[in-house]
C-alpha cells in the first residue's frame, strides 16, 4: 500500500506520504502415514515382529514375555524451517485382551531408533514422556490421539542426526504379571488404509 504527498483527508489537508506491505500466511494440515518397514512390536527377549498388520503392547502369559510397540513417520513432505503449529499421533486400537490396565495405562515416549526396528530397541533411550496414550477410560476400539507437537519440532529442528524421522514407543510401565496373555493391539502400517497410523501436522508457509 502506498500513499503520495498529493493526497489529503476529508478536511482538504494534505497527508505525509507513507508506504506499507503485508502479506498472509497459507495454513497446511498434513497426514503422514506410518513406515510400514519401521514400525512393530519387540518384546523383552529382543524378538522383533514388523510385517503383522497389528502390534501388541502388554505380557503374554507366564514365561510369554512383555511386548512394547513402535511407530516411525518421515517427515521429509515437510519444509526445511517450519515450525509446527499441532502435531497429533493417530493410532487405531483394534482391542484389549483380557485385563492389561489392571496396574496401569499405555505409556507414550518420543524416541529415536534410527533406520531400523531391532530387539535393543525395547529399552531404547526416551527423548521424552508424552503422557499416557491409552486407558481403561478409552473405548475398547477406535483410535486414540495424542498432542505430540514438540516431539515433532524438536525431530523437525534436528532432521539431519534423525534421518527426517519422527518415531515413538507404546510401553506399560508396569504389568499384570498374572499368568494370563493381558495386551492392548494396535494397527501398524502393514494394516488397511483407513486404519494405519499417522501424524496430522499443521503448520504456516508463505
Amino acid at each position: 500500500l502506498n500513499v503520495t504527498s498529493p493526497a489529503k483527508d476529508a478536511a482538504g489537508n494534505a497527508l505525509a506520504a507513507f508506504s506499507s506491505s503485508f502479506s498472509t500466511l497459507k495454513v497446511i494440515v498434513t497426514s503422514i502415514y506410518g513406515a510400514a518397514d519401521l514400525d512393530g512390536e519387540v518384546n523383552d527377549a529382543g524378538a522383533v515382529d514388523s510385517v503383522r498388520n497389528y502390534f501388541t503392547v502388554g505380557d503374554v502369559g507366564t514365561g510369554g514375555g512383555t511386548f512394547r510397540g513402535f511407530v516411525s513417520f518421515d517427515l521429509t513432505s515437510i519444509p526445511t524451517g517450519v515450525v509446527a503449529d499441532e502435531a497429533r499421533l493417530i493410532i487405531n486400537k483394534q482391542g484389549i485382551t483380557n485385563n492389561p490396565y489392571e496396574l496401569s495405562s499405555v505409556a507414550l515416549d518420543h524416541v529415536n531408533y534410527g533406520a531400523s526396528l531391532s530387539g535393543n530397541d525395547y529399552d531404547t533411550p526416551m527423548l521424552a514422556d508424552l503422557g499416557v496414550f491409552d486407558s481403561s477410560s478409552a473405548p475398547v476400539t477406535g483410535y486414540g490421539s495424542s498432542d505430540v507437537t514438540s516431539a515433532v519440532n524438536a525431530d523437525l529442528a534436528n532432521r539431519l542426526d534423525r534421518g527426517n524421522r519422527s518415531q515413538y514407543r507404546l510401553r506399560f510401565p508396569s504389568l499384570s504379571n498374572n499368568g494370563d496373555s493381558d495386551f492392548v493391539s494396535f494397527t501398524s502400517s502393514e494394516g488397511p488404509s483407513g486404519q494405519r497410523p499417522f501424524l496430522q501436522v499443521t503448520y504456516l508457509i508463505p
